[in-house]
């Protein structure tokens, strides 16, 4: 009876131990994906050398943005949240993934402090100069329309600025609105930064010439669209931000 009973107690502890084995094991592949997502748990790198580039916010207002979104609170967990994401953004239509997307932005974007949960975010650049360049970049971070790659981690931002700085080229990673702003907002956001470091080229020891754009996943979207599409099309309302 004694030897049943201590069989029953050695099987009880291995299921036991398996279980927490593939819980850890789960866990780490988890924080594996979100890391390789750019995702992360800081600051945005080197934020109070922030350019703000609008002087009046085009398309902001005091909204909520909780009023638009579809999310899910009873998701408290962001991890979850951004494998989630990470899974519905592959091959599938924005509408049909707007709660895991809603929901992961609401999570990490605006419960994370990177954006404002009212429509009162104001894009910036934040610049990384090289001495006696004239050239420049403007990094555009990805992140599948429902976040910035920058935010909490720097593979996308300033791992990127480094290596154009060892190549003598300056760089300006942009931090831009995404979810829930809608079209054509990031666009206004990347002409307005190309615009602005047109206009204060001098400051910056910029030739016109040698300013270009970067970008990875949906900034290269945004990059591709800006070129294709809108070249020449002025996306700024009339009489607003003349430099």
């Amino acid at each position: 009876m004694r030897v049943k009973t201590k069989k029953i107690i050695l099987i009880i502890v291995i299921i036991f131990a398996v279980i927490i084995f593939i819980s850890i094991g789960v866990f780490l592949l988890m924080q594996q994906a979100a890391k390789s997502m750019g995702i992360g748990s800081g600051k945005v790198e080197d934020y109070d050398t922030r350019i703000e580039i609008w002087e009046t916010v085009a398309g902001n207002s005091d909204r909520s943005k909780l009023d638009d979104m579809n999310i899910d609170y009873g998701n408290k967990n962001t991890l979850f949240a951004t494998i989630t994401f990470a899974d519905k953004i592959v091959n599938s239509h924005y509408e049909d993934a707007e709660r895991e997307i809603d929901t992961f932005t609401y999570l990490y974007e605006i419960k994370g402090g990177y954006e404002n949960e009212t429509y009162t975010d104001v894009p910036y650049l934040i610049p990384y100069l090289v001495d006696d360049s004239d050239s420049a970049v403007i990094v555009i971070p990805g992140g599948g329309f429902g976040y910035k790659s920058m935010d909490g981690n720097n593979s996308e931002g300033k791992d990127i600025a480094a290596t154009l700085n060892k190549n003598g080229i300056s760089a300006f990673v942009l931090h831009y609105r995404t979810n829930p702003y809608e079209y054509p907002i990031s666009y206004l956001d990347l002409q307005r930064a190309v615009r602005y470091l047109r206009f204060h080229a001098d400051e910056f020891h910029i030739s016109p010439e040698k300013n270009k754009l970067d970008r990875i996943q949906c900034g290269r979207q945004r990059n591709r669209n800006f070129h294709q599409y809108n070249p020449r099309r002025r996306f700024f309302p009339r009489g607003l931000c003349s430099r």
